[in-house]
């Protein structure tokens, strides 16, 4: 409908039929609404839900392309480490002549770290299954003490480097039922997190009491 000014407005029409007493149309009513603000609420509301639509589409595409980088990265990361892993099995093996004590141990330190990287980088994946709750943990009775000695053990080199020394006061009859990976992965990041904050020849205690 066209108001006096020439603007045009949206309208419902509605209309009864009108009958005498002997059941013969004889007129009609008409009645016209001004329906102005249903229709643009209406309109709002498509609007609003279009909107919604093209925001769940991309956010439907970025979960995907999340999905991809991760995979990608860590298929990058853990290509490097397969040598590694290789010539260091090779090298305890005595495949390239024998060792001292002391370098058979730095090498078992240096294939448990990679061991430790790899499963840091399949955590990765882990990401999505966190955030959906289906992170499934394998939890079984583990000794705390050997837990905190292995993962002292594993960043020995990086301690060294810095001249951090690590001191120790573990009780070892303390049994936790846990995720032995996961909680090795905590540890070792408690540990590196507190050594960021030491200055170097810094010294760090550890104890489980």
């Amino acid at each position: 409908m066209k108001r006096k000014d020439g603007s045009t407005f949206p309208t419902l029409l509605s209309g009864t039929n009108i009958y005498d007493e002997k059941g013969v149309l004889t007129g009609r009513t008409v009645a016209l609404r001004d329906i102005t603000e249903i229709y643009y609420s209406r309109k709002k509301i498509e609007e609003d839900q279009a909107k919604l639509s093209e925001q769940y589409t991309a956010l439907k595409n970025a979960e995907l392309t999340k999905d991809e980088f991760l995979a990608m990265v860590t298929h990058e990361l853990k290509t490097p480490l397969v040598p590694i892993q290789g010539y260091v099995d090779l090298t305890l093996a005595g495949k390239f002549g024998p060792l001292t004590t002391t370098q058979h141990e730095r090498l078992e330190i240096v294939k448990s770290s990679t061991e430790s990287m790899q499963k840091l980088i399949s955590d990765l994946l882990d990401v999505q299954k966190i955030e959906i709750g289906q992170l499934k943990l394998d939890k079984s009775a583990h000794n705390l003490a050997e837990i905190i000695s292995n993962t002292i053990s594993s960043i020995k080199p990086l301690t060294d480097k810095n001249g951090i020394e690590v001191t120790t006061l573990l009780k070892h009859d303390i049994t936790c039922t846990c995720d032995h990976t996961r909680i090795s992965q905590v540890m070792t990041n408690l540990i590196l997190n507190a050594i960021n904050f030491l200055p170097k020849e810094g010294r760090q205690h550890i104890n489980n009491t």
